[in-house]
């Protein structure tokens, strides 16, 4: 069969190759189908679209729906619908498997896939061959006699180590001109975070289901082979959850000699001296950690973090000694955030160390705890789906602060921390500017910026304290 899949990314990510398109290309292939992936992220154009659409004339098409690209995926299935009338289209990923009935009412799919997508997408291109009826897939909302059918939820798949391999050489050829590849080992996440719980488990379940060390080390192989050179990074939510696991996978990559780069995310509350070591030993050359916040009260109350600000120093601080590289995850603009959170967050990044920071904007993903605590209080500001944009678009009501205030926060933490972080590691502004007088002129006005913004800050909060007062 003749089948498109589409990924509608039309803004940021460039990055990062749709790994999860590129395992259901891998499954629909081991079943002799011709598959085409269509990935907009480079292209940004409904017309490339359309032409490729015209070309192809698929006779099935997928399409995987993120909330930040919702409104494009819908547009997209409009599009797809129109060029190819006859197509069975299928609509999956976070977005659908959130909300698959109002998915399918806000656009024009004839089928919402939720959670893993493998086994009912399969199942799904069976039926349609054979013109059967769907009544059977399970884990699919769909369309029928004008009405949206629910059948029952589908298994998650217990071993991951039956999956193909991403199909890669269907991917843009220009993802793999950056300098990093990437690879998943795990699906699911263990921890509760408001941000991203209960979503990640109806994605992919309660439980977390590891890759055997071994398949991840013979896609490791492929990849060094294929990609020589690249870095690899994994794009598990936690990498390092669980030790025995972590282990196992670093002395392999010991034993086979495998001689790479690769970087991954972790967990401040799992890491120590002896796991930090072992990483860097086995080629990790960065742990991207999620810090979110300066604010014990933030971590605690609202995000529901489970680690301490204590923690995130300590931390910091075992892997500067144990050179290992770091980047900071920060949000601003979280619910009830006052002056003094953000000067809380602004003291931590003054007092660790690390070597990337990416700060976001706070945003309510629906379907997270974080989304019915913020709906409960009236706080969603969106209006489309377009909206949740954690890298320029506030989508909640803040006390404090209004959207326009957020986000140069955002940018002048951004900024001014990372300036703080480089002055700082020469002994101050002045030795640096002495070592490297032209970095020192691009650095030192946002260091300037963040130095008023936190007096700002710190005169703002005492004003509420006053009004509080009276």
């Amino acid at each position: 069969m003749n089948i498109a899949l589409i990924f509608p990314r039309m803004k940021y990510g460039e990055h990062s190759p749709p790994l999860g398109l590129g395992y259901l290309a891998a499954v629909l292939e081991s079943k002799r189908h011709k598959i085409t992936i269509i990935d907009l992220t480079f292209e940004k154009n409904f017309k490339f679209l359309e032409k490729q659409l015209k070309q192809l004339n698929p006779e099935l098409i997928g399409l995987t729906c993120q909330t930040t690209f919702a409104d494009d995926a819908f547009k997209a299935a409009g599009i797809a619908k129109k060029v190819c009338p006859d197509a069975l289209l299928i609509i999956g990923g976070p977005h659908p498997t959130i909300m698959p009935e109002k998915t399918l009412e806000e656009s024009v799919a004839d089928i919402v896939v939720i959670g893993e997508g493998e086994d009912s997408l399969r199942e799904i291109v069976d039926k349609f061959a054979d013109k059967q009826d769907f009544s059977q897939v399970k884990g699919i909302f769909y369309r029928k006699n004008e009405q949206i059918i629910s059948n029952p939820e589908r298994s998650f798949i217990q071993n991951l180590d039956t999956l193909p391999f991403p199909a890669r050489h269907l991917f843009d050829s220009r993802y793999f001109a950056f300098p990093e590849v990437t690879i998943i080992s795990s699906r699911g996440c263990p921890y509760n975070c408001s941000f991203c719980q209960p979503t990640l488990k109806k994605l992919f379940g309660n439980i977390v289901r590891l890759r055997s060390p071994d398949n991840v080390i013979e896609e490791l192989k492929m990849l060094i082979e294929k990609y020589p050179g690249k870095i690899v990074r994994f794009h598990d939510d936690t990498l390092t959850w669980d030790k025995k696991w972590i282990t196992k996978l670093c002395l392999l990559i010991k034993e086979n000699k495998l001689k790479f780069f690769w970087n991954c995310k972790s967990r401040i509350d799992v890491l120590d001296r002896e796991m930090i070591a072992m990483l860097r030993d086995a080629g990790c050359q960065r742990l991207d950690l999620g810090v979110e916040s300066g604010s014990s009260r933030l971590l605690d109350c609202v995000l529901n973090k489970g680690i301490s600000v204590d923690k995130v120093k300590e931390i910091f601080k075992l892997c500067e000694q144990e050179k290992m590289p770091t980047l900071a995850f920060i949000m601003v603009g979280n619910p009830t955030e006052t002056p003094q959170d953000i000067i809380d967050t602004i003291n931590l990044l003054e007092e660790i160390n690390f070597d990337g920071l990416h700060v976001s904007l706070f945003t309510p993903f629906p379907g997270t705890d974080i989304f019915d605590y913020s709906t409960k209080r009236g706080l969603i500001s969106a209006r489309a789906w377009s909206d949740y944009d954690f890298y320029s678009n506030v989508s909640i009501k803040l006390e404090h602060f209004s959207s326009k205030q957020i986000i140069n926060i955002k940018q002048t933490i951004q900024m001014g921390a990372m300036a703080n972080n480089i002055f700082k590691k020469e002994k101050g502004p002045l030795n640096f500017m002495l070592k490297h007088p032209k970095t020192f002129l691009k650095y030192f006005p946002s260091w300037i910026k963040l130095r008023i913004l936190k007096n700002d800050l710190t005169r703002k909060q005492s004003n509420i304290n006053s009004k509080n007062k009276d």
